[in-house]
């Protein structure tokens, strides 16, 4: 009965974590979770796998190191997978560490002789805990944290049980990314390997006196003094590299001190307290675990009392030790709560005692299903919304900005949210800095020459206006907002102020975006409308990647984009098209790859293409042109005009003179489907 148990707990668990597999947003604690997303995705976009790796939410230089990013690196690299999306990989990730976090504890408990089928019991509680289903798939470094620490108990047990030195260089090896991944994890967990150590300890001063009890306690030294030492020295590294951001100085390991490790104000307050009963009741235990999880430890549990009373010690220290951390973040939990489920499991494992044949599993049962009654009622709904991720807002900023420009933003502190969604980097202003002008002047400066373009502003009447006064100073803000999204007013730079409003015009799933008043009326459009190209976003040029060299502007009457036709990649050039073509001065070949659509000449004769013209001309720095060449295709009358075709024209250019490309309607002069596209366009 143990073994299905298990198994059916097991599939459960694998279809809840793929609950929302494709959803775009980041559920629970949301700013953490972008924040090591955020990382991971410019990690991946810049290739840059350096230990001063990017997070670029407090402005350049761009790196403020927390953790070291074995996590990163790893998603960053899954992500090349096809088929998967970033945030599909870190969540892939962190179920793979998760389910070999699982397996560690296995043998852990096979080493603390619990036999197999209470293992099951406890590891079947652990896989139906809320904590874990919801945070399993998360974009966190936490499970690959507790997989390394958990795996480290395993190999320290083993190890002070009987000591080798292939086994202490395994505890080394295993100890090291355990710390470097994630220290107050690995804290969690040097916690039992102590208690292990003196009882083992204990045990050799009974058999070999106070020698074998010394060199027991160096044999556990030895194993994590490796470990200890890296941590610090990534520590060291990561505070060095700080350092250098003017906006990262609270993040120093010196200025968090108060935040990791409380104060005795808020160790044992009211709300502290609090918060932890809250998180146990609702996303730990459950109230039908807790109850009888108490009732069974005075009960059937005594078998296992001295192990319990261990693991709930173990669990409880943490939440003393970091009273802020644990309170504030649920995702912290992640690290101690398996202690508490193996408690509670031992409890609930002494029901398999009794011998009343089905009641002691259809107990088992019952707990198990109010585990995930409890899941069901609190972090399912957050996991199961369909979100495609971010806002209409960041959706905005994305289409109207190109990906190497930066955002400055305010009234958010230094979530990561709206910068990971935008696929952008970004200065944020913390909270309570807003207004200090000293700082505010400090921080622009250092973002001389970052690129950026757009002042993010939530909750602009309760902002200090110097602050749009500098922004506008500093990085040529416009005064007049872009748009503005539920409470917060976008803000672009001035001379691209046309761009941006046109490029949020031209989406149409915007429903919350709101442009202001004095954009509405800008005729700036890429149809019926003379453009440069340095005056688009690098996607809109992208649909020139056919033109070499690409045209310094372009004219289209109906609109263009990428297509393909006959298998080929092609740009829509319906007429009236014009491509202006700036050439060197000298003799130049232009060989242009031209053709009708075929759906332009497939149906009924009177809705067919009466032709399309490709005319090259050469315009002189006057404005007077002259024609060099041109092509008709009429493939409703001509069956050899189907298909692609090659227009080659030969001519001397001279200083200023530019090569015009365009397309008109055939000899009829109707302009009905005249779906022309264009193949290579290539001047030598």
């Amino acid at each position: 009965m143990g073994v299905p148990f298990f198994v059916l707990l097991l599939a459960i668990h694998g279809w809840a974590v793929t609950v929302g597999w494709t959803n775009g947003n980041l559920p629970g604690t949301e700013f953490r979770q972008t924040q090591t997303a955020i990382s991971t995705q410019f990690i991946r976009r810049d290739a840059n796998f350096s230990f001063a790796y990017p997070t670029p939410v407090l402005g350049q230089p761009w790196s403020i190191p927390m953790e070291f990013p074995l996590y990163q690196w790893t998603v960053a690299h899954v992500s090349y997978l096809p088929g998967l999306t970033l945030i599909q990989a870190g969540r892939a990730v962190s179920i793979a560490c998760f389910y070999g976090a699982l397996a560690a504890l296995f043998p852990l408990l096979g080493a603390l002789e619990v036999t197999r089928l209470r293992r099951l019991v406890v590891m079947g509680l652990v896989l139906s805990c809320p904590l874990y289903i919801f945070y399993a798939r998360s974009f966190l470094i936490e499970t690959m944290a507790l997989m390394f620490a958990l795996w480290f108990l395993v190999a320290f047990g083993r190890m002070i049980q009987a000591p080798t030195w292939g086994r202490l260089l395994l505890v080394s090896a295993l100890g090291v990314p355990a710390g470097l991944v994630k220290v107050t994890t690995f804290m969690v967990f040097l916690l039992p390997a102590g208690l292990w150590t003196l009882f083992e300890m204990h045990r050799q001063f009974a058999s070999g006196g106070w020698a074998a009890t010394a060199r027991r306690g160096f044999w556990a030294l030895g194993a994590i003094t490796l470990p200890l030492l890296l941590t610090a020295k990534w520590i060291e590294f990561a505070d060095a590299v700080k350092r250098l951001n003017r906006s990262a100085d609270f993040l120093g390991s010196g200025s968090l001190g108060d935040f990791n490790f409380g104060t005795a104000q808020n160790r044992f307050s009211s709300e502290t307290l609090g918060a932890h009963w809250q998180h146990l009741l609702n996303n730990l235990a459950g109230p039908v675990l807790l109850v009888g999880g108490i009732i069974m430890i005075f009960t059937v549990g005594r078998r296992s009392w001295r192990l319990i009373v261990v693991c709930l010690g173990c669990y409880v220290a943490p939440l003393v030790a970091f009273p802020t951390l644990y309170s504030f973040h649920d995702y912290y939990s992640l690290a101690n709560t398996i202690l508490l489920m193996t408690a509670l499991g031992l409890a609930a494992a002494g029901l398999l005692d009794l011998r009343l044949r089905w009641l002691p599993w259809i107990l088992l049962v019952g707990l198990h299903a109010s585990q995930l009654w409890t899941y069901r009622q609190t972090y399912f709904r957050l996991q199961s919304d369909v979100s495609p991720g971010g806002s209409d807002m960041t959706q905005a900023i994305e289409l109207m900005t190109n990906p190497q420009e930066v955002l400055v933003v305010t009234g958010y502190d230094w979530d990561s949210s709206v910068p990971f969604y935008s696929q952008r980097r970004a200065l944020m202003i913390r909270n309570g800095m807003e207004r200090s002008r000293g700082y505010l002047d400090a921080a622009f400066q250092s973002q001389a020459g970052a690129g950026v373009t757009v002042l993010v502003v939530r909750n602009a009447e309760q902002q200090d206006p110097e602050l749009l006064r500098l922004a506008g100073q500093h990085f040529n803000i416009d005064p007049r907002p872009l748009f503005q999204w539920a409470d917060t007013t976008v803000f672009g730079r001035n001379d691209l102020r046309a761009r941006m409003t046109d490029a949020i015009r031209r989406a149409t799933k915007l429903a919350g975006v709101n442009l202001d008043l004095s954009t509405r009326g800008i005729g700036w459009s890429l149809v019926d409308h003379e453009t440069r190209l340095n005056d688009l976003l690098e996607r809109d040029q992208a649909m020139f990647a056919l033109c070499h060299p690409w045209p310094e502007k372009f004219y289209t009457q109906h609109g263009s984009f990428m297509t393909v036709e006959a298998g080929r990649a092609a740009l829509f050039v319906h007429p009236t098209t014009r491509m202006w073509f700036k050439a060197p001065v000298g003799h130049r070949v232009m060989r242009i790859e031209c053709a009708v659509q075929a759906a332009a000449y497939a149906g009924p004769a009177p809705d067919r293409s009466d032709g399309v013209e490709f005319l090259v001309e050469r315009e002189r720095a006057d404005g007077t042109r002259k024609k060099l060449a041109s092509l008709i295709l009429d493939p409703a009358q001509v069956t050899t005009d189907a298909g692609w075709h090659v227009l080659e024209v030969k001519g001397d250019m001279a200083e200023g003179d530019s090569l015009v490309l365009s397309t008109g309607p055939g000899v009829a002069g109707s302009f009905a489907r005249d779906w022309a596209v264009l193949g290579e366009v290539k001047i030598e």
